[in-house]
């Protein structure tokens, strides 16, 4: 498990920094879901302020990592499908989407830079599945500026260019009820088990 996790680490090498052209970020602004929780609202939802989006390979264990219960700052967690051009995908049709969480924060408490590092600290960036692809997706310049200077300092560290998509937000999907807060409704500590 050392070894393998020593590899994926190795291989965060090339950064292959896509700018989409995906014009779907304004449709995502019409506001906040008309529900009680963030990780309760359905499939093509509006996008809240204060809120990243990331592909971190499977979403359970990108759903761990940003706890709310183990990262002072984040509000809320929900996974679901982005990136890709199929309406309403589910697990079992994904399409060309990939599997993303989207973490509410509040800046005063974490920053978009912080979840930024939180992100590279814990994705894998060596995969050949577009439904576990490395990837941030941004939701308006300012995470865009951070996300492509983040890129390009971490290539620059590593002599080497890191592969990772940054593209606009377009629709998020909701992901399956089952797929929500696995580590809470399944009583398991996800991370523990993958980190």
């Amino acid at each position: 498990m050392a070894a393998a996790r020593s590899s994926a680490m190795s291989l965060r090498s090339m950064i292959r920094t896509r700018i989409g052209s995906n014009s779907g970020i304004q449709a995502m602004r019409a506001g906040p879901p008309n529900v009680q929780s963030f990780a309760t609202a359905c499939p093509s939802v509006p996008v809240e302020p204060n809120t990243a989006t990331f592909g971190m390979g499977c979403f359970w264990g990108a759903e761990a990592v940003f706890s709310p219960d183990r990262v002072k700052g984040i509000l809320d967690t929900r996974v679901g499908y982005t990136g890709g051009s199929k309406k309403n995908p589910t697990y079992n049709s994904l399409g060309d989407h990939t599997e993303a969480i989207q973490i509410q924060y509040d800046p005063n408490v974490i920053s978009y830079e912080k979840l930024l590092d939180m992100m590279f600290n814990y994705h894998n960036e060596y995969t050949n599945s577009v439904q576990c692809r490395s990837a941030i997706w941004f939701q308006d310049e300012t995470q865009k500026e951070a996300a492509a200077s983040k890129i390009e300092k971490l290539s620059q560290e590593k002599g080497r260019n890191m592969s990772i998509d940054l593209a606009p937000l377009g629709e998020f999907y909701m992901a399956e009820d089952h797929n929500q807060k696995y580590q809470e409704s399944n009583g398991r500590d996800i991370f523990e088990l993958l980190f």
